[in-house]
Protein backbone atom coordinates (compact mmCIF):
# COMPACT_ATOMS: atom_id res chain seq x y z
CA UNK A 1 0.00 0.00 0.00
CA UNK A 2 1.36 3.17 -1.07
CA UNK A 3 1.30 6.35 1.61
CA UNK A 4 0.51 9.42 0.44
CA UNK A 5 2.94 12.18 -0.33
CA UNK A 6 1.30 14.82 2.12
CA UNK A 7 1.72 12.43 4.86
CA UNK A 8 5.58 11.42 4.52
CA UNK A 9 7.76 13.86 5.73
CA UNK A 10 10.28 15.16 2.69
CA UNK A 11 14.54 14.37 3.00
CA UNK A 12 14.17 17.71 3.84
CA UNK A 13 11.94 18.26 6.53
CA UNK A 14 14.02 15.44 7.82
CA UNK A 15 16.85 16.93 7.86
CA UNK A 16 15.41 20.49 9.06
CA UNK A 17 13.67 18.65 11.74
CA UNK A 18 16.81 17.20 13.49
CA UNK A 19 18.65 20.93 13.62
CA UNK A 20 17.53 22.47 17.30
CA UNK A 21 20.08 25.11 17.62
CA UNK A 22 18.95 28.27 15.96
CA UNK A 23 22.65 28.78 14.87
CA UNK A 24 22.84 25.31 13.62
CA UNK A 25 18.98 25.82 11.55
CA UNK A 26 20.93 28.93 10.34
CA UNK A 27 23.56 27.51 8.55
CA UNK A 28 23.47 24.21 8.12
CA UNK A 29 20.85 24.40 5.13
CA UNK A 30 23.39 26.83 3.35
CA UNK A 31 26.08 24.31 3.86
CA UNK A 32 24.15 21.32 2.73
CA UNK A 33 22.89 23.50 -0.40
CA UNK A 34 26.58 23.87 -1.63
CA UNK A 35 27.49 20.15 -1.50
CA UNK A 36 24.13 19.57 -3.27
CA UNK A 37 25.04 21.86 -6.10
CA UNK A 38 28.53 20.51 -6.12
CA UNK A 39 27.64 17.10 -6.96
CA UNK A 40 25.09 18.72 -9.47
CA UNK A 41 21.76 18.54 -8.07
CA UNK A 42 19.74 21.22 -9.16
CA UNK A 43 16.23 22.93 -8.24
CA UNK A 44 15.27 24.17 -4.66
CA UNK A 45 16.74 22.59 -1.64
CA UNK A 46 13.86 20.38 -1.16
CA UNK A 47 14.32 19.09 -4.95
CA UNK A 48 17.87 18.61 -4.10
CA UNK A 49 17.59 16.73 -1.06
CA UNK A 50 14.72 14.45 -2.81
CA UNK A 51 17.28 13.54 -5.59
CA UNK A 52 20.24 13.57 -2.72
CA UNK A 53 17.60 11.15 -1.18
CA UNK A 54 17.03 8.66 -4.42
CA UNK A 55 21.00 8.75 -5.17
CA UNK A 56 21.94 7.57 -1.54
CA UNK A 57 20.38 4.24 -2.45
CA UNK A 58 23.61 3.42 -4.76
CA UNK A 59 25.98 4.32 -1.61
CA UNK A 60 29.09 3.67 -3.78
CA UNK A 61 28.31 6.43 -6.13
CA UNK A 62 27.31 8.66 -2.96
CA UNK A 63 30.80 7.90 -0.94
CA UNK A 64 32.36 9.00 -4.15
CA UNK A 65 30.66 12.83 -4.16
CA UNK A 66 31.66 13.04 -0.69
CA UNK A 67 35.49 12.52 -0.78
CA UNK A 68 35.44 14.71 -4.45
CA UNK A 69 33.99 17.24 -2.31
CA UNK A 70 35.70 17.29 0.79
CA UNK A 71 39.03 17.38 -1.15
CA UNK A 72 37.55 19.81 -3.54
CA UNK A 73 37.33 22.01 0.06
CA UNK A 74 40.87 20.68 1.39
CA UNK A 75 42.63 21.75 -1.76
CA UNK A 76 40.49 25.37 -1.61
CA UNK A 77 41.43 26.08 1.80
CA UNK A 78 44.81 23.83 3.42
CA UNK A 79 44.15 25.04 6.46
CA UNK A 80 40.09 25.28 6.61
CA UNK A 81 38.31 22.43 9.07
CA UNK A 82 35.78 20.71 7.14
CA UNK A 83 34.02 18.71 9.98
CA UNK A 84 30.79 20.52 8.89
CA UNK A 85 30.01 18.64 6.27
CA UNK A 86 30.00 15.64 8.43
CA UNK A 87 27.78 17.88 10.65
CA UNK A 88 25.60 18.49 8.23
CA UNK A 89 25.37 15.28 6.23
CA UNK A 90 25.11 13.36 10.02
CA UNK A 91 21.25 14.16 10.47
CA UNK A 92 20.80 12.44 7.28
CA UNK A 93 22.87 9.27 8.29
CA UNK A 94 20.88 9.51 11.65
CA UNK A 95 17.79 9.04 10.06
CA UNK A 96 18.88 6.38 8.22
CA UNK A 97 18.68 8.35 4.56
CA UNK A 98 22.08 7.04 4.20
CA UNK A 99 24.05 4.43 5.33
CA UNK A 100 28.05 5.99 4.43
CA UNK A 101 31.64 4.54 5.07
CA UNK A 102 33.01 7.89 6.42
CA UNK A 103 33.56 9.37 9.81
CA UNK A 104 34.50 12.36 10.86
CA UNK A 105 37.63 10.74 11.73
CA UNK A 106 38.18 10.01 7.91
CA UNK A 107 36.76 13.05 6.73
CA UNK A 108 39.80 15.28 8.84
CA UNK A 109 42.19 12.88 8.01
CA UNK A 110 42.30 12.68 4.76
Amino acid sequence: MEIPDNIVLSPYENFVYTLKAKETKRQYPHRLDMFLSFIGLEGSIEVKCTKLFELSKNIDLLHSHLIRFINFQKDRVQTMDISFLYLVIRPLVKLGMMNLRITQKNILAS
